[in-house]
């Protein structure tokens, strides 16, 4: 899973790091200082922990709480995480901001790190020491870029059509930036799915390799001024403190202080399975209407749902289409009158006499349709010609 490909490569990346420390004396028994709100501060503590580090040794430090914050921005899951961290050990700072390494003076090898607080400063011995404040570019890859004359202010600069500068150099993802005179820093690709902005580049790459494609009409004028809006959720879990596996499916949106945000309460409904104490917990959230906003798992025991492996197929969306044609096609008898599906839910919702609940009413009248034999088929159809992938589910003949 996504989730688990993250953490393996950041728990790789740690372990290499640490075990490239270990051959200098001075770094077996120094703190470990972890600066950064993200995930990935997170997920590296738990690496740490799960390597022998000693919570003891470990010293987590947070950015000031008005910084784009908390990477769960859910209670209950922030919760959980301190009374881990707690209890093996782990020292968490709140509220400070990197000043110094190495009290100004040579930076390499960093020893020492102060910061900045509401009350006294903070200066730490350390022997390792790891930002994730904020993503940013290496130094090879900057130099690269720098090198091949590319635009870079922030991000590597693109316009609405993924070119760069140069224009044979096309680029997309959260290295990327948009030109100041769009306005849209807000709508940088790394706010959104990255396989939906990795689509939209190979859709725009893809007339340039297949000369049958008929050419797109010309756009009305200002319309390539306009920079795309994604729509896919955005996905983010990994391995947390107490042996916790994290996954939130969410709606995309620019990353706020949970204290920023708008009461569930007042604009929406959590919806809530399991607890904390009972190592599985599990809330949806549907705003005022109506649609889920975001889904959140923190579960002891990993999360494998084979059978949703259909949904997260390539050809899932051709199906889908498939349905969507199938339920729009569908004629129903409604006391005596012949309608079609999409005629049927307006009549409900126009409020006319329903004897019952209306989602319980127009499932019975569907199932009394012809189209349900037709959707059964669609369905069978695409599990077996993408049976090779999709090995978890019986076909018909199985047995």
């Amino acid at each position: 899973t996504k989730d688990s490909v993250h953490y393996t490569a950041l728990r790789l990346a740690v372990v290499l790091e640490i075990q490239d420390l270990r051959q200098h004396s001075s770094c077996r028994d120094g703190n470990v200082v972890i600066y950064g709100n993200s995930i990935d501060a997170y997920t590296c503590v738990e690496a740490l922990l799960c390597m022998g580090v000693s919570g003891s040794r470990i010293h987590l430090v947070h950015l000031p709480t008005d910084s784009p914050g908390s990477c769960f921005n859910n209670p209950t899951v922030e919760r959980a995480v301190t009374e881990a961290l707690n209890k093996r050990g782990v020292t968490v700072y709140e509220n400070c901001l990197l000043a110094q390494v190495n009290d100004g003076q040579d930076p390499e090898p960093i020893t020492a790190v102060s910061f900045t607080t509401n009350k006294e400063a903070l200066r730490m011995e350390c022997s390792v020491f790891m930002n994730f404040s904020r993503k940013g570019v290496d130094h090879d890859t900057f130099r690269v870029l720098n090198d091949a004359c590319l635009v870079y202010d922030g991000g590597l600069i693109i316009d609405t059509a993924f070119l760069t500068n140069d224009p044979a150099i096309r680029a997309a993802g959260p290295l990327t930036k948009f030109a100041r005179r769009y306005y849209a820093d807000s709508w940088a690709h790394a706010h959104f799915n990255s396989k939906e902005v990795g689509q939209a580049l190979a859709a725009a790459l893809l007339p340039l390799f297949d000369p049958t494609l008929e050419p797109t009409s010309n756009l009305p004028e200002g319309m390539d001024r306009l920079v795309l809006i994604y729509a896919d959720a955005k996905i983010q879990g990994g391995k947390l403190p107490g042996g916790y596996s994290y996954l939130q499916v969410a709606k995309p949106a620019i990353c706020m202080p949970l204290v920023a945000q708008p009461s569930p309460a007042k604009h929406g409904q959590e919806m809530v399975t399991g607890s904390i104490e009972a190592g599985k917990y599990f809330c949806l959230y549907v705003n005022q209407h109506g649609v889920v906003e975001s889904i959140t798992c923190l579960s002891l025991k990993p999360i494998p749902e084979p059978w949703c492996l259909a949904v997260y197929h390539d050809r899932f969306a051709d199906f889908e289409e498939e349905v969507r044609q199938i339920m729009e096609s569908a004629k129903v008898q409604d006391d005596g009158d012949l309608l079609s599906l999409p005629e049927l839910v307006q009549k409900v919702l126009n409020e006319e006499a329903v004897s019952e609940n209306p989602k319980i009413y127009l499932k019975n009248i569907f199932q009394k349709s012809d189209s349900i034999t037709t959707l059964k088929k669609s369905m069978l159809n695409y599990l077996n010609y993408n049976r090779y992938h999709l090995t978890m589910y019986a076909q018909p003949g199985l047995i």
